[in-house]
């Protein structure tokens, strides 16, 4: 029994009325998990300012969006919004009984570990363990691993910006950058900031690969100018080809067999030829891998830092790792999060 089903017998067994708090993308998937459980609820709390203006609009499937204040009986609350990693201030009632607060959207995006899933890779994940380079990484990975058995959200994680972080390596003159899934912009942002902070004047090259049309149009409106920036509006991956993809989901894009649309992906190994390339960074919603494989000829000749999301996959945190060291052993690791709600987690591979 993993924690989720834990939490579905507390609230089979919780006579109280049961709301959301929150009526967005994460209640939904709370309110189908409780149909689904035959676990009735009763309706969605939103602080006063989304209420809606027409009264009409005032519900959703049948369910009513109401305020704190309209409570008027014992109640159990699923705390139903994202930001309740960061802290969220829940609006106080001596109605409410009971708060539930658990990090679910890692759950549906990304699947939790239960028993079964620790009895299989539990020996790889201390692998993992001891291969890590500092305490801090030790830490993130027993963090990480306890967030997704339990449900509950991360008590630390890393201030630093993501990819770009001094507590792990400093960048250098010249750099020559792949930035994979480079949404918006917003990663280069962060480059050239932390290229500031450390008194570093230029950089050589910036590739930045983004397939979702809508943000590639906006990365190159950000990068506009630049003649030291290429912005390609492929994925990576370990060939080239035409994959399906969804679309239009922001920073949230992904390759799917059940994409609306299609893109275009190659390799690293083709994109950046003979580049000496000195630093790669992937957040490409589970297509790492793939992408890490097409680029394993750029990884022997450069060794190059690496920035590796590890969290999409249930399985990324035993084969990312697992792989990279089997084209350059000599790479020390590192483990960071960089968000409290079971996302973010990033794992570097460094070889200086």
């Amino acid at each position: 029994m993993n924690w989720l089903d834990k939490l579905t017998a507390e609230l089979k067994s919780d006579k109280r009325p049961i709301y959301l708090y929150g009526a967005g993308y994460l209640a939904a998937k709370y309110r189908t998990l409780l149909e689904k459980n035959d676990i009735p609820m009763k309706g969605y709390i939103v602080d006063e300012k989304y209420i809606p203006k027409e009264e009409e609009k005032r519900f959703i499937n049948g369910l009513p969006i109401i305020t704190v204040n309209d409570i008027a009986e014992d109640i159990t609350v699923i705390i139903a919004v994202r930001a309740n990693g960061f802290g969220t201030v829940f609006p106080s009632s001596p109605f409410i009984k009971n708060i539930i607060s658990t990090d679910y959207s890692s759950y549906v995006t990304f699947g939790a570990f239960d028993e079964n899933f620790m009895n299989e890779h539990g020996a790889e994940l201390m692998k993992l363990y001891n291969r890590l380079a500092d305490s801090a990484s030790r830490f993130a990975l027993v963090q990480f691993v306890t967030q997704r058995l339990t449900g509950t959200y991360r008590k630390q994680f890393s201030e630093k910006p993501q990819y770009f972080d001094d507590d792990i390596y400093v960048p250098f003159e010249n750099e020559s950058v792949v930035d994979c899934g480079a949404y918006t912009g917003d990663s280069f942002a962060d480059f050239t900031g932390f290229l500031k902070a450390h008194n570093v004047s230029s950089f050589k090259k910036y590739i930045a690969l983004e397939p979702d049309i809508d943000n590639y149009d906006i990365l190159c409106k950000t990068v506009k100018d630049m003649n030291n920036v290429k912005a390609f509006c492929l994925g990576a991956y370990d060939k080239k080809c035409t994959l399906h993809f969804n679309s239009g989901e922001g920073e949230h894009s992904n390759i799917s067999d059940n994409g609306e649309v299609s893109i275009d992906v190659d390799t690293i190994d083709n994109i950046v030829g003979d580049e000496k390339v000195t630093f790669i960074k992937m957040d490409i919603e589970g297509s790492e891998l793939s992408a890490l494989h097409g680029a394993e000829k750029t990884i022997l000749k450069n060794k190059p830092r690496l920035a590796i999301c590890v969290y999409h996959k249930q399985d990324d945190l035993m084969s990312i790792p697992e792989f990279i060291l089997s084209l350059v052993p000599e790479y020390k690791l590192y483990l960071r999060s960089y968000d409290p709600t079971g996302v973010e987690t990033v794992l570097y591979a460094i070889c200086e």
